[in-house]
C-alpha cells in the first residue's frame, strides 16, 4: 500500500528522524508525535512488515509492505 501527498517533501535531517516518539514536525498544537512510531512498532516489529519514506521536492510517499502469511501461531493463540 501507498500513501503520498504532493507537498513540498521533508528535509533529510527530519528524514532521519521520523520515527521517533513525540517528535511532531509542526505545530506543536497538531498532534501529539506518536504516529510514525506507533505505525512502524506495528507494521515492523509486531508484523515483520516494512515501511519506506521517499520524500522529494514534489510530494512524499510512504509505502507499507505487510506478508501475506503469519508466521507459526504464538502461544497466546494456540488452544490449550
Amino acid at each position: 500500500m501507498c500513501i503520498s501527498d504532493s507537498g513540498s517533501g521533508m528535509l533529510p535531517e527530519l528524514r532521519e528522524k521520523i520515527y521517533q516518539q513525540f517528535l511532531a514536525s509542526r505545530n506543536v498544537n497538531r498532534g501529539s508525535g506518536q504516529g510514525l512510531a506507533i505505525s512502524r512498532d506495528v507494521i515492523v516489529e509486531q508484523h515483520q512488515g516494512t515501511i519506506e519514506c521517499e520524500s522529494s521536492s514534489t510530494g512524499t510517499r510512504f509505502t507499507v509492505r505487510l506478508p501475506f502469511a503469519s508466521a507459526e501461531p504464538t502461544s497466546s493463540t494456540e488452544a490449550v
